[in-house]
């Protein structure tokens, strides 16, 4: 059996230089997110020198992310966001 692969880019985040920002695989259905960095739909960086307002940014593109391919936030396995700064595993945003 082949798996179907579906790449999307939701219209509410920022062009990708290369990748896709959600990647579906039917097998299972299982979606990988890429690339959610702190960057609005403009293209233009939020919060520049304030890594807590990088990542509520981040955390807000990934909801959009999730909410093109889930009908909740709430069916997501694990949530986790790495910096360089700091590491908070959470639950998404609206479901703690």
């Amino acid at each position: 059996m082949t798996a179907k692969i579906t790449r999307l880019n939701p219209d509410q985040l920022h062009v990708p230089p290369g990748y896709h920002h959600v990647t579906v695989v039917e097998a299972g259905r299982t979606a990988y997110l890429a690339g959610q960095c702190p960057i609005d739909v403009s293209g233009a960086l939020v919060g520049d020198g304030d890594i807590n307002t990088q990542i509520d940014q981040v955390a807000e593109n990934a909801v959009v992310a999730l909410a093109a391919v889930l009908s909740r936030t709430t069916l997501c396995a694990q949530w986790c966001t790495w910096s360089l700064m700091t590491v908070r595993c959470s639950p998404l945003p609206g479901n703690a």
